[in-house]
């Protein structure tokens, strides 16, 4: 993942949990088919990386600080679904 401002992280994370909401949406219409069950796992991996923007950048966000950073989770986790399973109801509880 490329460095972000702030701003721009933000605007990534709402997004994620905006997809997020839509996915568990479809889920719900197409429940309770299989494909139902391996969207709500997407969405959870979506809150997951929510999590970790959030993380990365709530100091930055509270300060008004506009330095860009990354989050090296995307990067180290992008193709791993259990750290982002883990994140989101790591989030949850």
């Amino acid at each position: 993942m490329m460095t972000m401002t702030p701003a721009t992280a933000r605007a990534f994370w709402l997004a994620l949990l905006d997809n997020a909401a839509r996915i568990i949406v479809e889920a719900d219409t197409l429940f309770p088919s299989p494909r139902a069950q391996s969207l709500v796992v997407l969405a959870q991996e979506e809150v997951g990386k929510a999590v970790w923007v959030h993380q990365a950048f709530w100091s930055a966000w509270n300060a008004g600080d506009e330095t860009p950073s990354e989050v090296p989770e995307l990067r180290q986790h992008a193709r791993r679904h259990i750290p982002k399973l883990m994140q989101a109801t790591d989030f949850t509880t």
